[in-house]
């Protein structure tokens, strides 16, 4: 402190030092902050082009993607679509057979259940009437409920499924 206090040049100088290092200081912390540091304007302007470039090929990414999934969202469409179209024509092909098979008895649609004879017994079962037999059987009802639906008795609908 003696040498302080003998020269003010040496006062000066000290202050001097401390504001340049504080001032190198805070000038490297604010560069920093700004996230520019030691990047000149090429740099900046290069890897802003890299990043549209990226953003670019992102969105043709996801455009390609958007077709690829509406087109297998149509594809799927038109299968379903020919699937209806299939189901209609059978339907049409299986109320005709029953149109054919077995006579209307009142508006609300065929009666396929049994026909009587003249005598008041029950006449044979047609073809058609034995497939339906079986494919009830095979959806999982049982005797007498097919019997029940038929309108026979549970004998003949068990001698239809042996000779199936």
């Amino acid at each position: 402190m003696l040498l302080a206090a003998n020269s003010p040049w040496l006062d000066w100088g000290l202050l001097v030092i401390v504001l340049v290092c504080t001032a190198v200081v805070v000038r490297r912390t604010f560069s920093k902050i700004g996230g520019r540091a030691g990047q000149t304007e090429e740099e900046i302007q290069h890897a802003e082009s890299t990043a549209e470039r990226r953003i670019g090929a992102i969105e043709v990414q996801l455009h390609d993607f958007a077709r690829e999934v509406e087109a297998r969202l149509e594809t799927r469409a038109v299968e379903l679509d020919a699937l209806v179209a299939a189901a209609d024509r059978e339907i049409v092909r299986l109320t005709d057979l029953l149109k054919i098979s077995s006579p209307v008895r009142d508006a609300r649609g065929p009666d396929i259940t049994s026909h009587l004879a003249s005598n008041g017994s029950f006449t044979e079962l047609s073809g058609a009437q034995e497939q339906m037999i079986v494919h009830l059987h095979g959806a999982g009802f049982n005797v007498s409920e097919i019997a029940h639906m038929i309108g026979r008795p549970p004998e003949d609908v068990n001698s239809i499924l042996k000779a199936a």
